[in-house]
C-alpha cells in the first residue's frame, strides 16, 4: 500500500476506534441519559476570483466593519444538517435532486458557493462552527473522543450572557454532552432520537433516528415555548442524510426506481464497502447515491415547515452542512476506495452549503463566491447580535463580504484530518492537499476541474509553492507543526 493509502487507512481506522469507544459507553449508559433534555449527478460550477496571497487566522481579527447591530438585537437560528453536500441541492446546481424548501430558502437570502468545514466530522465540525477555533486549537478532533473545554466561549454562552434563551436540539448521539462538550451554554440541550436500549446499536435507524419531520416538530415547539420578551438562540441539528441511508416510502426507490440488485443502504453494507468485503458496482453505486439523495429530499420536504416559522424580520437564520460524503471519487485513496466520511480532504467532503438570511444584511438571490469557512459563522452570528466578539476567534465575520467592503480575495480555508496526516489549504481556484506522512501533495485547480481529478502539481510549481508555504504557515499558527 503507497503512503497515502496507509494514511487514509490511519483514518479509518481512528473513526471505527471512536465509534467502536461510543458503542462501548452507550453500552453503560442509561436510557434516560441517551435522551436526557439538559438544563444549563455530482458537481457545482465555481466561482473565478482574482489572486490573493494573505493567510487567514492571525488576520481575522482585521476582517470587522463597522456594522451596528438593531436593537433589539435579531433572534438567530442555526440549522446544520448532518452529511449535505453542498453539490446535492438544486440551489447548488444538481440537475435532478428535490430540493424546493431549501432552493427556496436560499433564495430569500445569500448563498456562499464556496463554504468549507475544517474537519469532515461531525463532532470537530460543531466545535468550530461553536467556537469559531480550528479543530487542533479546540481540540476536539477525534469523534465522541474529544470534548470541547466548558473554558472555552461558545455561541450559546456569549449569547447567553447577552440575555439570549438559548435551545439546542440534535439527532445523533455524538452530539450529547457526554460526547463532545457542546452543551456550554445552552439552557435546552436535547437529543430527540429515541432512547438507546441495552446492548443496542446507535445506528439502527428504524427505532433510533430522530428523523426530519420528528426533528421539525420538536423545533416548532420550541420556537413557540420562547418567550417574546428577548432574543433566543435556536440550533437544530439534523441527521436524515448520514448513513445508513433508509429514506422513508417513496423517497427509497425516487432517483432509482429500476434497480434489481441487493445494494441497500444498511449499516451492514457501508461497514462491507468500507473494509474491502463489498466492491459496489457501478449500478450498485448509483443505488447507493440515490438513497442518499432519497434522504436529502425527505429531510427537504419537511424543512419547510421550519422556515415558515421563522419568517419573521428581526431573525437571523443560517443553514449548512457539518461536512459533505464521498462515493467513490478519488478509489486510488486507498485500497478499498473513497467512500463516506471522514476520509478525504477533497470538496465531496469537505465542502457544505451556507445559506444565510437576514433582511438588513442579506439582498434575495446574492451570491459569494470567495472562499469561507465554518469558523466565520462564529464571529458573523455574534457581530449581528451586537456581541463581543472573545479573542479565541480564528474566523474572519461574512458581513464584509455581504456590503462589499471586502472582496474575499486573499480569504483562504484550511482543513485537516483528525491524526494531521492530510492537511489542506483552498485559496482562490486552487487546493493543495498536503500528506504530511509521506511528503507527497496534491494540486488541483477548482475552477476547471471541481471534481479534483488532475493533479497539477507537477506543471503548476510556482502555485504549488505559494499555497505550500502559506499552509506550513498556518500548520505552525495552530501548533500541527513546529
Amino acid at each position: 500500500m503507497s503512503a497515502e493509502g496507509i494514511g487514509a487507512s490511519r483514518f479509518r481506522l481512528r473513526a471505527r476506534l471512536s465509534r467502536r469507544r461510543l458503542l462501548g459507553l452507550l453500552g453503560t449508559a442509561t436510557a434516560g441519559l441517551a435522551l436526557a433534555s439538559c438544563s444549563d449527478g455530482l458537481g457545482a460550477a465555481v466561482a473565478k476570483r482574482p489572486a490573493g496571497n494573505s493567510t487567514q487566522g492571525s488576520v481575522a481579527g482585521s476582517r470587522r466593519n463597522s456594522y451596528v447591530a438593531a436593537a433589539p438585537p435579531p433572534s438567530i437560528a442555526l440549522v446544520t444538517i448532518d452529511t449535505l453536500r453542498y453539490d446535492q441541492l438544486g440551489i447548488y446546481g444538481h440537475p435532478f435532486v428535490k430540493t424546493p424548501a431549501l432552493d427556496a430558502f436560499g433564495a430569500s437570502g445569500v448563498r456562499f458557493n464556496r463554504h468549507l468545514v475544517q474537519e469532515p466530522q461531525t463532532n470537530a465540525s460543531h466545535a468550530s462552527l461553536f467556537s469559531g477555533m480550528y479543530p487542533a486549537s479546540s481540540g476536539v478532533r477525534v469523534q465522541s473522543v474529544d470534548k470541547l473545554s466548558p473554558t472555552l466561549s461558545t455561541l450559546a454562552s456569549v449569547l447567553a450572557g447577552r440575555g439570549y434563551q438559548t435551545a439546542g436540539l440534535f439527532s445523533w448521539i455524538s452530539l450529547e454532552n457526554q460526547f463532545c462538550g457542546l452543551q456550554h451554554g445552552f439552557q435546552v440541550y436535547q437529543d430527540l432520537s429515541a432512547p438507546l436500549a441495552p446492548g443496542g446499536n446507535p445506528y439502527d435507524l428504524a427505532t433510533r433516528k430522530g428523523r426530519a419531520d420528528h426533528t421539525t416538530d420538536a423545533a416548532i415547539s420550541q420556537l413557540s415555548a420562547f418567550s417574546k420578551a428577548s432574543p433566543f438562540f435556536l440550533w437544530v441539528h439534523y441527521f436524515d442524510p448520514h448513513y445508513p441511508y433508509q429514506p422513508p416510502g417513496a423517497f427509497a426507490t425516487m432517483y432509482d426506481p429500476g434497480y434489481q440488485g441487493l445494494m441497500d443502504g444498511t449499516l451492514q453494507t457501508v461497514d462491507a464497502i468500507q473494509n474491502g468485503s463489498l466492491k459496489p458496482t457501478p449500478e450498485d453505486l448509483r443505488k447507493l447515491l440515490a438513497l442518499y439523495q432519497g434522504e436529502i429530499s425527505f429531510l427537504d420536504s419537511q424543512i419547510g415547515r421550519l422556515f415558515a416559522q421563522l419568517s419573521g424580520s428581526n431573525i437571523v437564520v443560517a443553514v449548512t452542512g457539518d461536512h459533505g460524503e464521498s462515493f467513490g471519487e478519488h478509489a486510488d485513496l486507498d485500497e478499498n476506495g473513497n467512500f463516506f466520511h471522514p476520509h478525504s480532504l477533497y470538496s465531496s467532503e469537505q465542502q457544505v452549503p451556507l445559506l444565510l438570511r437576514y433582511g438588513p444584511v442579506t439582498r434575495p438571490g446574492s451570491t459569494i463566491g470567495a472562499i469561507t469557512q465554518a469558523i466565520d459563522l462564529f464571529p458573523t452570528l455574534l457581530q449581528l447580535a451586537g456581541a463581543p466578539i472573545p479573542a479565541q476567534a480564528q474566523g474572519a465575520s461574512l458581513l464584509p463580504l455581504l456590503d462589499g467592503s471586502e472582496s474575499g480575495a486573499s480569504r483562504a480555508a484550511f482543513s485537516a484530518m483528525p491524526d494531521d496526516v492530510f492537511t489542506s489549504i483552498t485559496s482562490e481556484d486552487w487546493r493543495l492537499i498536503r500528506n504530511n506522512a509521506s511528503g507527497t501533495q496534491r494540486l488541483f485547480n477548482l475552477s476547471a476541474d471541481p471534481g479534483e481529478q488532475h493533479d497539477l502539481l507537477a506543471t503548476q510549481t510556482e502555485q504549488a509553492a505559494s499555497l505550500g508555504a502559506r499552509l506550513q504557515g498556518w500548520m505552525k499558527e495552530v501548533k500541527i507543526a513546529s
